[in-house]
C-alpha cells in the first residue's frame, strides 16, 4: 500500500473527496517528459465537483504551460516531488490571465476568485536560469483561503516565487524560498499586492488589497543553483494606493539570509506583527513604511481613481518585537519606521530585539522613526552599528526605555526635530563613537534614568555625554555619566548650546563639566 508521508494514501482522503494520482493519469515523472496536460487535466476536475485532491508521488514533473488551480483543490505532493517551470510563464496561477486568448479571461473580483486551495509538500522549481523570462512561480489573485505549507520554491525568474494578489486568509508556513535569479532587489520571495489599476494581471484591477496573513516557520536564503543570486527580498510589498492599506499581517518565526535587499519590507500596511525572526547578513532589514512621495513610475500617491493626491497616508498599530538580527546591513537600516509628513507611522512598538552587528559592515543606523508618533522602542540592545544606536526624526510622543546600546559609531539615541514628547528613559549606553545622547530642535521632553559609559571615540572636542541644542520645556533627572579607558573619553557630561525652561537635577556627574550651559530653571546635579 503506498504510503504519504508515513501515513496510508486512503487516509489522505480526509476532506471526503477524491485522491487523485498524476501518475495514473499518465504524468511520467521522468524530467525529460511533458507532464503538464497529465496535471491540468486532473486540475480541471474540480471545476465540476466539490473538490479534488491531487496526489504528486517522488518524480521530476516538466511543465511546459502554466497550470491553472481551480477552488477547492488540495495538491499533496511528496518531498522529492519536484515540478520544473520549463516554459515562460507562471508555474502556477488561479485563473486565466488577461493576456491569453485561448480562454475567456477571469472576471474575478475582490476575494471572489479560485480559492479554498491548499499546496502541501513538493519541489516547485522556477528554473530560472533556463527560463529566464520574468514570471513568478506561483500567482494568486483575487483568492481567499490559500494554505501553502511544507514546500520548497527554487530559483524564481527575476519575480516572486510565490505573488499574493488581492487575497485573504493566507497561511505559508513550513515552507523555504531559495534562489533568485536576476539583479533587480525590489522582488521580494512573497510578494503581497494589491490589484492596482493599469496593472493586474488577473482579474479586475479593483485596487483590491491583502488581509489577514500569516507566514510562519519559513526559510528564505540560497538554493546552491550554479548561475543563481541571493533572493532579493524575502517578504514584503512594493506598490501602494492611497485609501488602500494590506492589513493584519503576522510574519513570525521565519530565518531570513542573505538578502540583497531589505529582509522584510512593510510598504503600506496596517495592524502587523513581526515577531520572534533571525536575520542572518542581510543587506537591510525590517522596513516598515508609508506611501513614498514623489515616485512617478508606481503612482504610490494617486488614490483608487487615479487622482494625484501629493500626499502620504497614515499606517498605524503594530508589533517589530523578538527578532535577531546579526551581520550584514551594507546598504540600510536595521529596523526603519519611515513615515512622511503627510502620512505618520503610529502606534508602532519596537521591542526586545537583539541587533549584534559590525560597524566596518554596517552603513546606516541600527532603529530608525522618522515621521512616527505614538510609538515606543523598549528593551532592545543594540551591538556595533556604523551609525546611531536609535534614531528618532520627526517624531511626536515616542517612548524610548530600557535599551542597551553598546559600540556604535555615531551616537547612542538621537532625537532630532522639530520633534516633542520624546521620553529617554533608563537606558544603558556605552562605548559610542559620538554623543551618548544627542538632542536637536526638539519640545516638551524628558531624559531620566540613563547611564552614559563612555563616549567620543571619534575624540572630538563636539561630542558630551548628553549633548544638546535648539530645545525647549526638557527635563534632565537622574542620569549617570562616566568615561571608559582611553578610548571613550570626555570632559564633559552635559553639553546645552542653545535653550529655554530647562530643568536638570539629580544628575552624577562627578568629576565632569557642563559647558554652553544656558536656560535652566532650578536644579542641581553632583559635580
Amino acid at each position: 500500500m503506498k504510503l504519504f508521508g508515513g501515513i496510508l494514501l486512503e487516509s489522505i482522503n480526509y476532506k471526503g473527496l477524491p485522491v487523485l494520482n498524476v501518475l495514473e493519469n499518465g504524468a511520467k515523472g521522468d524530467g525529460v517528459s511533458d507532464d503538464t496536460s497529465s496535471f491540468q487535466e486532473i486540475l480541471n476536475m474540480a471545476q465540476n465537483s466539490l473538490g479534488i485532491q491531487v496526489y504528486v508521488p517522488d518524480g521530476v514533473y516538466r511543465m511546459t504551460k502554466e497550470l491553472i488551480v481551480f477552488k477547492n483543490t488540495t495538491i499533496i505532493a511528496e518531498k522529492n516531488a519536484r515540478i520544473i517551470r520549463d516554459h515562460a510563464g507562471y508555474l502556477m496561477i488561479n485563473g486565466y490571465k488577461k493576456n491569453q486568448t485561448i480562454y475567456p479571461p477571469s472576471t474575478f473580483t475582490k476575494y471572489n476568485g479560485n480559492g479554498n486551495i491548499t499546496i502541501s509538500g513538493g519541489v516547485w522549481d522556477g528554473n530560472g536560469v533556463k527560463q529566464t523570462s520574468k514570471a513568478s512561480i506561483f500567482h494568486f489573485g483575487h483568492a481567499y483561503k490559500l494554505t501553502i505549507e511544507k514546500a520548497v520554491f527554487l530559483d524564481a525568474a527575476n519575480s516572486h516565487h510565490i505573488e499574493f494578489n488581492s487575497s485573504k486568509n493566507i497561511k505559508v508556513t513550513n515552507c523555504e524560498f531559495r534562489g533568485y535569479v536576476g539583479t533587480a532587489t525590489l522582488n521580494e520571495a512573497i510578494q503581497l499586492d494589491l490589484s492596482k489599476r493599469n496593472n493586474t494581471i488577473l482579474g479586475a484591477d479593483d485596487e483590491t488589497p491583502c488581509e489577514d496573513v500569516w507566514i510562519t516557520d519559513c526559510y528564505f536564503g540560497n538554493s546552491g543553483t550554479s548561475g543563481a543570486n541571493r533572493i532579493a527580498r524575502a517578504i514584503g510589498s512594493h506598490t501602494a494606493t492611497i485609501g488602500v492599506l494590506h492589513r493584519n499581517i503576522h510574519i513570525m518565526n521565519n530565518i531570513i539570509e542573505n538578502t540583497l535587499s531589505f529582509a522584510i519590507r512593510a510598504y503600506a500596511w496596517e495592524n502587523i506583527t513581526i515577531s520572534n525572526n533571525k536575520l542572518n547578513d542581510c543587506n537591510a532589514g525590517i522596513n516598515w513604511r508609508t506611501n513614498i512621495l514623489n515616485n512617478p513610475p508606481d503612482s504610490h500617491t494617486e488614490d483608487k481613481n487615479g487622482v494625484q493626491t501629493g500626499l502620504s497616508q497614515v499606517v498605524e498599530n503594530g508589533y517589530i518585537s523578538g527578532n535577531v538580527i546579526k551581520g550584514g546591513m551594507s546598504s540600510g537600516r536595521v529596523i526603519e519606521v519611515y513615515g512622511e509628513s503627510s502620512g505618520k507611522a503610529k502606534g508602532v512598538i519596537v521591542s526586545g530585539n537583539v541587533i549584534v552587528l559590525s560597524q566596518s559592515t554596517s552603513i546606516n543606523d541600527a532603529i530608525l522613526l522618522n515621521h512616527s508618533e505614538d510609538c515606543s522602542v523598549e528593551g532592545n540592545r543594540i551591538y556595533g552599528t556604523k551609525k546611531v544606536g536609535i534614531a528618532c526624526r520627526n517624531i511626536w510622543n515616542v517612548n524610548m526605555n530600557g535599551n542597551v546600546i553598546d559600540s556604535v559609531g555615531g551616537h547612542g539615541i538621537e532625537v532630532s526635530g522639530p520633534s516633542a514628547y520624546a521620553t529617554i528613559s533608563n537606558n544603558n549606553i556605552k562605548r559610542i563613537g559620538k554623543s551618548g545622547i544627542y538632542i536637536s530642535g526638539v519640545d516638551t521632553s524628558t531624559i531620566i534614568g540613563n547611564t552614559i559609559g563612555g563616549v567620543n571615540g571619534d575624540n572630538s572636542s563636539s561630542h558630551a555625554h548628553l549633548s544638546l541644542t535648539g530645545i525647549k520645556r526638557v527635563s534632565i533627572t537622574g542620569n549617570t555619566c562616566r568615561n571608559l579607558g582611553t578610548a571613550y573619553v570626555t570632559p564633559t557630561a552635559l553639553s546645552i548650546t542653545s535653550g529655554t525652561e530647562i530643568v536638570r537635577a539629580g544628575n552624577n556627574f562627578a568629576g565632569f563639566s557642563t559647558s554652553g550651559v544656558s536656560g535652566l530653571k532650578s536644579g542641581a546635579d553632583l559635580q
